[in-house]
């Protein structure tokens, strides 16, 4: 099916995409609340809830840090319903580094759409990502212990890994 010229008029009319911020709160549950926009059309708040008795390390910094990127992750499952060429993180900081990092991800993860919806587009052209917040010392994520981090989403993908 042949939706690029809809891609195209999507883009034009919803050019951007805002990650607001995030609150949570802590008991059994670890209960996350993000707040997302698309200008013109809507505010959404979609919600996580994550037990809490095998986290092991529940320092608040370690904690936010978590749920700020699962934000970001989270932020795919939206930007196709407008194909918003612009995401805006207001929730927190990412570097150049994290910033390609991030576009090549959504580009990875959006492969099948956008083959099945025939959009041809570059990488660095499908979404345009800024961040409004300055630059703050992130928590010590370097991963010292061994095995492998396997991601499972429950597509069809989650079986091959």
């Amino acid at each position: 099916m042949d939706n690029s010229l809809k891609f195209k008029e999507l883009r034009e009319k919803y050019p951007t995409f805002i990650y607001h911020s995030y609150e949570y709160d802590i008991d059994d549950k670890l209960s996350i609340k993000y707040h997302f926009e698309i200008p013109n059309l809507c505010h959404f708040y979609p919600e996580i809830k994550i037990d809490m008795k095998n986290v092991v390390n529940k320092e608040k910094e370690y904690l936010e840090y978590l749920i700020f990127q699962v934000g970001l992750i989270e932020i795919i499952s939206y930007v196709k319903a407008t194909c918003s060429k612009n995401i805006r993180i207001d929730a927190g900081y990412l570097d150049e580094e994290q910033i390609s990092f991030l576009k090549k991800l959504y580009y990875k993860g959006l492969g099948e759409f956008l083959y099945r919806n025939n959009i041809k587009i570059d990488k660095d052209e499908l979404f345009n990502i800024t961040c409004s917040r300055e630059y703050r010392k992130l928590v010590d994520t370097n991963y010292t212990g061994r095995g492998n981090l396997i991601c499972v989403g429950g597509g069809k993908d989650s079986c091959v890994s």
